[in-house]
């Protein structure tokens, strides 16, 4: 879950998160022995990453002279095979938040409420909320893949304002979403939509009589043994400091309000976790140790797709395009923290990758490319180059406003000291990466602005979608 600016053409804030780098410090990894062996040995890396790199060790040390800052672990079959602390990571068992991660816990809460037989996936959300837009025409299943149609409210004004103050409950955000039109008919298409599982947390606190941060406490993580994943309302001891970028992309603490967003993430994504304790997770949870059988079919069921080759089932992704295997995953992002968590069943393999900073562009590619490793397949670094200045030319003509239409979006890019700086929506403004003449990528969410020769045009690229914007105030 993020709830600033989502510069994302249909929702993929979930598959391309946000980005912040942070200073590295000295990193240690731990490399497995053979699998059959249980001993880990600790090894520390320290050279030049080449054109490709095949082990763990040599890719966390490309990432850490990159600037990642967080820790992964790989873990097959319940044996630690690879794990890394990179950057400013602090605390002998230091958690992090895991934003959207913690959709799969609520979906497996409900879940455990479907096999108590106190909810059908089949009956109408109106039967629990008929205040909802469409109430009546969706069912619950449809919360739970992102099918109902219900609006995101993390970009309303009224969540800007709720989410720096402390969390009470539920109810301001229930209001909140009842309020919003529909963004289009139930089961027609898919939109990820945070609003899905809060209604899902809702629900879950209205047939347990508990809150959704107990429920979620006593039926699936005092079982399971998770002792280092929580929610709260705010920052807890053990959770590491968050960072955010500044318009450069250089380091910024969390400011201490931004914590009280995690208290009103809740059931979208409020839990704190470990590498550990996620691994283990993956474990229990596709082994089914967590559901029955049914509902865990239920739960890994691909029922909307994404993005050709990406499919949503219950709060989780499947794949099926690397090393023939099917992997799930979902990644998080939610001020100062991002996430992405791996598992492949037939393999009994996790990959976890927790960043405490808002760089769901590096996270999600760190995790990939950890995956493909443990896979047998070689991968690239980081690039880690010198960036040149943007051109004269491009200095002079692209500055201006602009307008997609489409996405809903507004962009403007102004010049300063020979560098081009843009925002979207009249959101703070970040540095403009240049990738050639009119082509500039934005770290911070992970997309590419390609302006045409005259600067009157521009195409937004972020993942496999595209968006046309044109100039809206012509320079004179």
């Amino acid at each position: 879950m993020a709830s600033q600016i989502h510069v994302t053409l249909s929702g993929m804030m979930v598959i391309v998160a946000a980005a912040t780098v942070v200073q590295a410090t000295p990193m240690t990894v731990v490399q497995a022995t053979p699998i059959a062996a249980a001993q880990t040995t600790r090894v520390t890396v320290a050279q030049a990453a080449p054109d490709k790199v095949s082990t763990c060790a040599e890719l966390a040390e490309a990432y850490r002279a990159d600037g990642f800052s967080g820790e992964f672990r790989i873990q097959r079959q319940g044996l630690v095979e690879c794990e890394a602390r990179l950057g400013q990571v602090t605390g002998v068992n230091p958690r992090f938040l895991i934003g959207s991660v913690s959709k799969q816990f609520t979906a497996a809460g409900l879940m455990l409420l479907v096999e108590d037989g106190k909810v059908s996936l089949d009956e109408p959300l109106s039967a629990h909320f008929p205040e909802i837009t469409n109430a009546d025409r969706i069912p619950i299943h449809r919360l739970l893949n992102h099918t109902s149609g219900i609006t995101d409210f993390t970009g309303h004004p009224v969540f800007f304002r709720l989410k720096e103050t402390p969390f009470t409950n539920l109810s301001p955000l229930l209001a909140l979403i009842a309020s919003l039109p529909s963004s289009f008919e139930p089961g027609t298409r898919w939109d990820y939509s945070n609003s899905n599982y809060i209604l899902i947390a809702a629900l879950i606190e209205k047939l347990s009589g508990q809150t959704w941060g107990d429920f979620i406490r006593k039926r699936l993580l005092e079982p399971l043994g998770l002792k280092d994943t929580a929610f709260a309302t705010d920052r807890t001891p053990d959770l590491v400091e968050g960072h955010v970028f500044d318009r450069d992309y250089g380091p910024e603490a969390l400011p201490a309000a931004a914590y009280l967003e995690r208290g009103w993430a809740n059931g979208a994504g409020g839990l704190e976790s470990t590498t550990r304790d996620l691994a283990a997770w993956n474990g229990a949870l596709y082994s089914g140790k967590v559901l029955s059988a049914k509902s865990l079919r239920e739960v890994l069921t691909p029922s909307a797709d994404v993005t050709p080759g990406i499919h949503y089932a219950f709060g989780v992704m499947l794949r099926r395009d690397i090393g023939g295997e099917e992997v799930f995953f979902h990644s998080g992002g939610i001020p100062g923290f991002t996430s992405m968590n791996i598992h492949v069943p037939r393999r009994g393999l996790s990959v976890v990758v927790l960043g405490n900073t808002y760089d769901g562009t590096r996270t999600s590619e760190l995790a990939w490319k950890l995956l493909r490793i443990s896979l047998g397949e070689p991968v690239s670094p980081p690039d880690t180059r010198e960036i040149p200045p943007p051109s004269p030319s491009d200095l002079n003509l692209i500055p201006g406003d602009y307008i997609f239409t489409r996405a809903g979006l507004t962009l403007n890019v102004r010049a300063e000291a020979g560098a081009l700086y843009a925002s979207f929506n009249g959101d703070r403004e970040y540095k403009l990466l240049p990738r050639g003449p009119g082509l500039f990528f934005q770290r911070l969410y992970g997309l590419t602005l390609e302006f045409s020769a005259d600067a009157t045009k521009v195409i937004l690229r972020q993942g496999d979608e595209a968006v046309e914007g044109e100039r809206i105030h012509l320079k004179r």
